[in-house]
């Protein structure tokens, strides 16, 4: 169903958590991901960051997911960052899920999850020269993160080593 909290033209919800999530098809990662390739980027490029912001806050256009290739990448940083999530963010989030249909369900399937106490980001330059700070916001950077710190026994000064050697 359309996600009438999400102002963005592609946002769906599933009708409740019971819904069950039926798998088409699949797509390997064979041959350099070529399935996959072939469906992202069947849309739009950017090679130009002012038109991709552009394009985001264009009303007729609103893009919300899009495919970013830049000309340079400069630098990767690593910068700390507060170690506990914001008590007002948190009891926001509880109060928005107090409000919604499914909240019992939800209550029982949310868990808040440990906070990254790094912010993992890119800098990129484009096709006009534009530098620009890119976090990475996917799990798989926090995920490395956990596995690196308990590989290194919670030592995050070898963690943060091994994924900047790692990316």
């Amino acid at each position: 169903m359309k996600n009438t909290g999400d102002f963005r033209k592609g946002s769906y919800r599933p009708v409740s958590y019971d819904t069950e999530i039926k798998i088409l098809d699949h797509l390997d990662t064979k041959s350099n991901w070529l399935l996959r390739k072939k469906i992202v980027f069947k849309n739009k490029v950017y090679k130009d960051i002012s038109e991709l912001i552009s394009d985001a806050k264009n009303k007729e256009i609103l893009t919300s997911l899009a495919v970013f290739k830049p000309t340079e990448i400069v630098d990767f940083t690593i910068e700390l960052v507060e170690r506990e999530w914001d008590e007002k963010k948190l009891e926001k989030l509880k109060q928005d899920r107090s409000s919604n249909l499914f909240a019992q369900e939800e209550e029982d399937l949310f868990e808040v999850v440990l906070k990254l106490p790094y912010k993992f980001s890119y800098v990129l330059l484009d096709c006009k020269g534009t530098k620009s700070k890119m976090m990475i916001e996917d799990w798989e950077i926090g995920q490395l993160y956990w596995n690196c710190l308990a590989r290194h026994e919670g030592n995050e000064a070898k963690a943060v080593d091994d994924i900047r050697k790692k990316i």
